[in-house]
């Protein structure tokens, strides 16, 4: 009995730093994960092939390294289309 006593505290310690770097490991593991991602939205932004990367300017409808057809940009509101504001046709009182 004495010495699941005298070993508890190492064992806590021990599983403490396990658990630890295990956290640590599953937070940079999500971020690498997330790398990819934001990578082919900033190809996207930049006129680019989310795959691999060649430059679409001239040929926007499919690349030509990779044959990839690109997504077409999202439709974005315009603050100026007065159905997309609503607070305009309110009356006034």
């Amino acid at each position: 009995m004495d010495a699941f006593w005298m070993a508890l505290p190492v064992l806590l310690v021990a599983f403490y730093y396990i658990y630890r770097y295990w956290l640590a490991f599953r937070y940079v593991a999500r971020r690498w994960r997330a790398i990819p991602f934001y990578e082919q939205q900033a190809r996207r932004r930049k006129g680019l092939c989310a795959t691999c990367g060649y430059d679409l300017r001239a040929t926007p409808g499919r690349c030509p390294e990779c044959g990839t057809v690109p997504q077409p940009p999202s439709a974005e509101k315009n603050s100026s289309d007065p159905s997309v504001n609503s607070d305009q046709d309110l009356p006034m009182c």
